[in-house]
């Protein structure tokens, strides 16, 4: 049996226009492997069975082992010699632009046999005593493990920020927060594993797919989230069916584990917009990154069908929404509060499938070159957008222009920007019209003509 605990940690120093002393190194989500590392965290290795494909990969992490220690007190002796469990890793994450998690996993030793129940197991390790170095603090953490998350957010912020920006720090230390906890428990029928706690929510195995439990433990005065995945057993089957159920399990425990991480990454930085914390100059480099990660973070938070094709992390993600209702609903509006470009292009993305966004991006094509040539293009770019169109893409056909803009567009978040510009600069054409009306943004009636 697999324990995970992890905290979310959120950076927004990449949204802020003002100069915060974060270093370059390590270069995610790229690291150099084996060479990149953060300062009393550790070295960054790449993932031993790798990533999970072309949704978040994840095929680098920090082994963060110096992070976090567990001294061998009563308690530490309790989980780790007498229930046979040992460390199994210490790792961080973080995907370039908000996300970050730290992630601690114990794990029975082979042939343990069930000593407790999985929710008495589960309270153990969160309970037991740990040492979390945090020199923005002047003083190390020294407490449960469930208490170590801010601890860790601020040891993070100080290991990435250059030396004559740490005053900078200490006083900002809102720019990097530990969110909510979550454990993730992973199983398989055959080890016997009893959950010993009311499952809130039941979700049933199909084929290699593990079944699901949700709870909410109470812990150090704390409602805490528990995933519990158990596969079906996989002794009986060939080497390769085997291993297709073990793929599928660990699967499931990165897509829920991330789905979290983003959530809470997503909604601290939806707060600090709200608190005009975050308020980056308009079309700077700020604020283009911004707007990516709202639009990729929304996504993979929001939509619950496979649009990252592998059916597993689609599942997680309904697993996932099904026990917050109302919660897309809640965050889409704070969304729709913090700027009107994320609403339009947020709205786009929940509320069409994969298939409707892929007609809407056809349609706009095929809308831009119908109603623009090459020169009309480049006022386009150049009033509208604000960048030349030799910036944006090279010489070439109409329609591989086009395409190039639309993808300079998307990437950098200037989608519903480039829909208006149209609407500016032909304002009578009947493609840009019905496109426009198609993006959720109708285009304004032409000066001088009353609205229908």
């Amino acid at each position: 049996m697999l324990i995970v605990l992890q905290f979310p940690i959120s950076d927004i120093r990449g949204f802020l226009s003002a100069a915060t002393g974060r270093m370059g190194r390590p270069s995610w989500p790229q690291p150099k492997q084996d060479e990149e590392f953060i300062r009393s965290f550790g070295m960054v290795h790449e993932r031993y069975s790798g990533g999970i494909g072309d949704w978040v990969d994840e095929g680098k992490l920090c082994v963060a082992n110096r992070a976090v220690r567990i001294p061998l007190t009563d308690a530490a002796t309790q989980l780790l010699q007498t229930r046979q469990f040992r460390v199994a890793f210490r790792t961080f994450y973080f995907d370039g632009n908000a996300v970050g998690k730290y992630e601690i996993g114990i794990a029975t030793k082979r042939g343990t046999e069930p000593s407790a129940t999985i929710a008495e197991v589960v309270k153990e390790f969160m309970a037991v005593p740990v040492v979390a170095p945090n020199s923005l603090a002047g003083k190390p953490y020294m407490g449960p493990l469930q208490g170590a998350g801010k601890s860790l957010a601020q040891q993070y912020l100080a290991a990435t920020t250059r030396s004559s920006a740490r005053a900078d720090a200490v006083a900002n230390k809102w720019w990097v927060e530990a969110s909510a906890p979550v454990v993730l428990v992973e199983t398989n029928e055959t080890e016997g594993w009893a959950i010993g706690a009311e499952a809130r929510e039941q979700f049933a195995a199909a084929g290699d797919v593990p079944a699901v439990d949700y709870l909410l433990l109470s812990s150090a005065d704390r409602r805490l989230s528990v995933w519990v995945c158990t596969a079906q057993p996989w002794g009986h089957l060939d080497e390769t069916q085997a291993v297709a159920r073990y793929r599928a399990l660990r699967t499931m425990r990165i897509a829920l584990l991330r789905i979290h991480a983003e959530r809470e990454c997503l909604l601290n930085v939806v707060r600090n917009c709200e608190q005009k914390r975050i308020a980056p100059e308009a079309r700077s480099t700020s604020d283009a990154k911004l707007q990516m990660y709202l639009r990729d973070a929304t996504k993979r938070v929001l939509t619950t069908e496979a649009a990252a094709n592998l059916p597993i992390v689609a599942l997680a993600n309904r697993y996932d929404d099904q026990l917050r209702p109302g919660e897309r609903a809640q965050l889409l509006t704070a969304l729709a509060n913090t700027r009107q470009f994320v609403q339009q292009g947020v709205a786009s993305l929940v509320n069409a499938d994969a298939d409707i966004t892929l007609k809407l991006r056809k349609q706009l094509h095929q809308a831009l070159v119908e109603a623009f040539d090459m020169d009309s293009l480049a006022r386009l770019t150049a009033f509208e957008l604000g960048v030349r169109l030799d910036v944006i893409t090279a010489p070439g056909p109409l329609t591989t222009v086009v395409f190039n803009v639309m993808q300079w567009a998307e990437s950098n978040g200037q989608l519903a920007a480039l829909v208006a510009g149209a609407c500016a600069q032909n304002p009578t054409s009947s493609q840009i019209q019905a496109v426009a009306a198609a993006f959720g943004q109708p285009c304004p009636p032409p000066a001088g003509r009353p609205p229908p």
